[in-house]
């Protein structure tokens, strides 16, 4: 009891001469009652305040280097007489930061000094060969400084040309200075959208009926014949099995258009009129081929183009028989007067319905060539999406696309088709965007030198 007494005491007169004696004296219990360790705590406290308004000072001196159009880095200056003032009172561990500041003030200043010693490019980070003309050459396009201030003729006209940035073509992304162009008189020419949209266009037009014709040689030339063959062979070797039949229905010819030239020439007729024996005989039989061959009932399906028809249930104009039109007419129960229809039809050889073999033919070429190239863009879409952002794409694209062909089936197609399509044409117009600004970089116009080198 009496020792609790004297210690009351002496923290009494304590806290009369030390104002700060009861705070250390509560630190001292908090660090479990030593005094020392209380005081130790707050000279570590000192130094850790100092270094960080050290720290902010330094990046408060950064902010305003870059708000004034200086884009280095400002090298790193000394402490204040503050700082130093506190780190006075430090033990040898303040002397020690000291002196690794003192050294990493040194190096930073040092790597400042060769920045400034070797000019390099603001983008691919490499200096300039010993005679180095043209595109190789480094000039300053713009009001930057310092490591901002160069950039190869090469790098900056590959920037501004495949840039997603419209505005990185006439200005600085940095300093927002206006690029100063020396332009040839076609210039305008090349970046008319108008004749972009139509090079686009003549560019997926090739591409559809490349696309077709390959599609259509493979499947008529390889795979069916391949199809058949294989059949014969099982055959051969008495195999017997459901599947069999398969493939011999996988190895059926790629129907034509052997009925066009009979109607045809039953049109043109002299005095023709529906109840000709020869335009209704010529039509039941135009009729029926076209339904066993869009139906797949005598098709292989690997001839793209006919399944397609079928999957979607669409009859092509060109497949159109008599005054049947659509793909319900054809499939359903009718009569010779409905299937002959109106013989007036008969004379617009314009149009699809009427066309030639060889139109037909293109036609559905085309069609197969429309169908691979709406598919892959639409997967290589999906798959780009996938890969930069799965998990999003896979709740708000993938699962949509799931319940809609759960519940529409393959007719889905006719949306992912068209889609596909259009953005096959969007990525080849982009392509066509970035390929003209290449073409005029390199020979319509060119960027002229705002600042000499080595002027400030």
């Amino acid at each position: 009891m009496r020792e609790k007494l004297l210690r009351k005491q002496d923290l009494s007169r304590r806290d009369v001469s030390h104002p700060r004696g009861a705070t250390m004296a509560d630190e001292g219990d908090a660090a479990g009652g030593s005094v020392l360790v209380a005081e130790v705590l707050r000279q570590r406290a000192v130094r850790e305040r100092a270094r960080w308004e050290e720290f902010n000072r330094r990046k408060r001196e950064q902010e305003e280097a870059v708000e004034r159009g200086r884009a280095r880095l400002v090298p790193p200056s000394r402490p204040t007489a503050q700082a130093e003032a506190r780190n006075d009172d430090d033990d040898g561990d303040g002397t020690t930061a000291r002196a690794d500041a003192r050294s990493e003030q040194r190096h930073d200043a040092r790597e400042h000094e060769e920045e400034e010693e070797d000019p390099m490019c603001r983008i691919c980070f490499s200096g300039e060969e010993d005679g180095a003309k043209g595109a190789d050459r480094l000039f300053s396009p713009c009001q930057c400084r310092g490591s901002q201030g160069l950039v190869h003729v090469r790098c900056l006209n590959h920037w501004r040309a495949r840039s997603r940035n419209n505005a990185s073509y006439f200005t600085c992304n940095t300093c927002h200075y206006r690029y100063n162009l020396e332009r040839a008189a076609w210039a305008k020419r090349i970046e008319d959208p108008r004749l972009l949209a139509a090079v686009s266009l003549f560019i997926v037009s090739v591409i559809v009926a490349a696309t077709g014709v390959a599609v259509t040689f493979v499947a008529s030339r390889v795979l069916a014949p391949a199809f058949a063959n294989l059949a014969v062979f099982c055959r051969t070797r008495g195999i017997r099995s459901g599947a069999l039949t398969y493939v011999e229905h996988l190895g059926n010819p790629r129907p034509s258009h052997h009925w066009r030239p009979a109607v045809t020439e039953a049109y043109q007729t002299p005095n023709v009129d529906s109840k000709s024996p020869e335009l209704r005989a010529a039509l039941r039989e135009a009729h029926m081929s076209v339904t066993r061959a869009v139906a797949l009932v005598d098709t292989s399906p690997v001839h793209l183009e006919f399944a397609f028809y079928q999957v979607v249930e669409w009859l092509p104009p060109w497949w159109s028989v008599g005054g049947l039109s659509g793909w319900r007419d054809h499939f359903r129960t009718i009569s010779v007067e409905q299937l002959v229809g109106e013989v007036s039809d008969g004379t617009r050889w314009w149009s699809l319905r009427h066309c030639s073999r060889g139109t037909a033919d293109a036609m559905d070429c085309i069609v197969a060539g429309l169908v691979l190239l709406g598919f892959a863009a639409f997967g290589w879409n999906v798959g780009m999406r996938l890969r930069g952002n799965f998990r999003f794409n896979l709740e708000h694209l993938l699962l949509p696309i799931a319940m809609m062909v759960s519940s529409h089936g393959a007719r889905t197609a006719r949306l992912i088709v068209p889609l596909g399509v259009v953005y096959g044409y969007y990525r080849v117009y982009g392509a066509v965007r970035v390929w003209s600004k290449e073409l005029l970089t390199r020979f319509g116009e060119r960027v002229l030198e705002v600042r000499p080198r080595g002027a400030s």
